[in-house]
């Protein structure tokens, strides 16, 4: 299973990021509501998905599960 280049539990703690058959990349993270899932063609393209989404949590459009990493 590839990764992204910058070790995603350091930059992002609770994501989970993996390389498609297709070659596109996926990101999920876990215990969310409402269930948040990215992609994207690149590792960097994937990177913004994912600095965008965390800016998404921190505007309150979506919420961690109780007792999960909050960071």
């Amino acid at each position: 299973m590839d990764t992204l280049s910058l070790e995603p539990a350091d930059l992002y703690p609770g994501w989970h990021t993996w390389k498609g058959v297709s070659g596109v990349w996926y990101a999920r993270r876990p215990l969310t509501s409402p269930p948040v899932v990215l992609r994207s063609a690149t590792q960097g393209g994937l990177e913004e998905e994912i600095r965008h989404a965390e800016a998404g949590r921190a505007a309150g459009r979506w919420y961690t599960a109780p007792g999960t990493i909050a960071s």
